[in-house]
């Protein structure tokens, strides 16, 4: 997409990256202050769907109106949970002279994709894991809990930011990227990344809920822990066979020393019945949180840093510290304001930022 003017609102100013089935770019919004701290933001626009064959908006009702549902749900949901991004707009371009694509416009994060950390930190600690899987999760959970599935949930589409909290990106784009005939992702190469994350029904075209996000959530712990996903090949089809058919290497191979629940937990999310799995991404949440805060008190109190030191960039090394931790306590408020009332929420929020203090405090 050449630079210019996205949705008559986000000038192009730069581009941020480029993937199989879009483009992020930098731009400014025109309807901000000059001032505003959300002056600058980044918009995504998608090129292609999954199986490769470009977006034709027009010739996609069904798709494009869930999509532009999907983002009206997006935009109040992200407004007040952290593991959320904030979702400023989105639509199809339909401005004179516009590119006739779908794009989403959301805050500029300043942090790293998930997909670096594991090419840097290959199997990572446990609290590591158990934390960002436990803000992962909440973020699906609200996200459920309004009807919307990700669809394409991968490392790529989880930014960790410089303070600890882990975000989820791109809710809303399953609705234009997943292709009506997606039987083709077994004959095209070009969803392999997506497809090492996707479930077996996904596979099989057949529906997809919310249990689809919680088969792709297994997948990322089990990289997260093993620094590999649970399957690898060089084709969708292949990669469709070892979703559908085949198990992957056990965890405690090649780490004995996993606590049994976090094996378990694991276990079931990579289940191939979709109705095996765990029930709800808020009881993923609640069983990984034990798991982030239990490692964390292990810790002798001599090695533990400083709060101050939550992320530190030492070339394209990340050095994760207890950023981590409060990030995770962070997403108390915002999987509590997937459950409740904004009013009663609001009252909460004193209460939750002591629990982050006090997460922070040695023990």
């Amino acid at each position: 997409m050449g630079l210019g003017t996205v949705g008559g609102r986000f000038r192009i100013t730069g581009t941020v990256g480029r993937g199989n089935m879009g483009e992020v770019h930098r731009a400014l919004d025109l309807q901000a202050a000059q001032d505003s701290p959300r002056r600058e933001v980044a918009v995504k626009t998608v090129l292609r769907s999954r199986t490769g064959v470009s977006i034709d908006a027009s010739g996609s009702d069904n798709a494009i109106a869930r999509f532009r549902r999907e983002v009206r749900i997006m935009r109040m949901l992200s407004q007040g949970h952290p593991n959320l991004t904030l979702l400023i707009d989105g639509g199809v371009d339909e401005t004179p002279g516009g590119s006739g694509l779908p794009y989403l416009a959301m805050e500029l994060l300043d942090g790293h994709p998930l997909a670096d950390l594991i090419d840097e930190e290959p199997q990572l600690p446990v609290s590591w894991v158990a934390s960002i899987g436990a803000q992962i999760a909440a973020g699906l959970a609200a996200a459920h809990t309004a009807g919307v599935v990700h669809r394409d949930l991968k490392p790529a589409n989880v930014m960790l930011t410089g303070d600890g909290t882990v975000k989820v990106l791109d809710f809303g784009m399953g609705s234009v990227v997943d292709d009506p005939d997606q039987t083709r992702l077994t004959s095209t190469g070009v969803g392999v990344g997506s497809a090492r994350y996707m479930a077996p029904e996904q596979f099989r075209a057949e529906r997809v809920s919310a249990a689809a996000d919680l088969y792709a959530l297994g997948c990322i712990l089990y990289e997260l822990l093993m620094g590999r996903p649970p399957f690898s090949a060089r084709t969708p089809f292949e990669l469709s066979e070892q979703h559908q058919h085949e198990l992957p290497p056990r965890l405690t191979l090649v780490r004995p020393d996993l606590p049994a629940e976090l094996v378990r937990l694991v276990d079931r999310l990579l289940e191939k019945d979709a109705e095996l799995r765990p029930e709800n991404a808020a009881l993923v949440r609640e069983a990984l949180v034990p798991l982030a805060l239990a490692q964390l008190r292990r810790v002798p109190q001599a090695r533990r840093p400083r709060v101050s030191s939550c992320l530190i960039l030492a070339g394209t090394r990340l050095h994760w510290s207890v950023g981590l931790w409060l990030g995770l306590v962070r997403n108390h408020l915002g999987a509590r304001s997937a459950r409740r009332p904004p009013e009663e929420v609001h009252g909460e929020k004193r209460g939750a930022e002591a629990e982050v203090h006090a997460c922070s405090r040695p023990r």
